[in-house]
């Protein structure tokens, strides 16, 4: 017994007398076009590499730092973009249909839109992220021409986590809520901001025992986080298990 695909893979090889022309069914399917994996644009690291980072953070040291990355749920499914606000530990997190640049601009465009771009440049002074393929676009991303104010884009070094360590431990308790290799796929926005309240309410030694938010709400007037959808949750109501997201 032959398969059908092995009888047109003959007929296309003329291992046969029979031609394609004989076959309609050959005739009528078109080659399949193998899909291209989305490469990074090496060119988008010039100047923009960790040594370049530090070499301007020396010179402004009192610029604002927010790392970011991706989190991936199951294969080809949802993703999260995740990123730090250093100074005060404040996490963000955005849903995303698909791991691509167009998702991560579209995601900053919100935040330049929600914070306006004087606070948006305030606040993402700097901007530390790794290599992937989706942060390939890196002047959509940056804002350079406010008077006095801008927002620049740096990358780590390949395979170098320990750079971005705000961002490594966020996402540590990020999966106490969902797992290593759980799906994405249905969770909404509102879900992503009950656990990202969740995590900015929760209290760190590191912070003298506050949370980032009242850290943030200390320094910005509190509704700058109700815009970014980010609530104070009561310390005797922190859920950082799965269960949070039972309905």
């Amino acid at each position: 017994m032959v398969s059908t695909k092995t009888l047109y893979n003959l007929v296309n090889g003329s291992l046969l007398r029979a031609r394609a022309i004989d076959c309609p069914r050959i005739v009528r399917f078109r080659p399949r076009r193998a899909s291209k994996p989305l490469k990074l644009n090496t060119k988008c690291r010039v100047n923009r590499t960790y040594q370049d980072y530090l070499s301007y953070y020396q010179a402004a040291p009192d610029l604002s730092l927010v790392e970011i990355d991706t989190v991936e749920g199951t294969k080809g499914g949802k993703v999260l973009l995740t990123m730090v606000l250093t100074p005060f530990d404040i996490f963000l997190a955005f849903l995303r249909d698909q791991n691509d640049a167009a998702s991560v601009i579209k995601s900053f465009d919100h935040l330049k839109e929600v914070l306006g771009l004087e606070l948006y440049c305030q606040l993402f002074a700097l901007v530390l992220t790794d290599n992937g393929s989706e942060f390939s676009q890196p002047t959509k991303m940056e804002v350079t021409h406010l008077k006095g104010k801008s927002s620049r884009l740096f990358y780590c070094d390949p395979k170098a986590p320990e750079q971005k360590p705000h961002i490594e431990n966020a996402h540590g308790l990020l999966r106490r809520v969902l797992p290593s290799g759980s799906s994405f796929d249905h969770l909404t926005q509102q879900d992503v901001d009950l656990i990202v309240s969740n995590i900015n309410s929760y209290s760190r030694e590191k912070l003298n025992g506050s949370t980032p938010f009242k850290l943030f709400s200390s320094v910005y007037p509190p509704e700058i986080l109700q815009d970014l959808q980010v609530s104070e949750i009561d310390p005797n109501d922190i859920n950082l298990t799965p269960s949070l997201l039972l309905k």
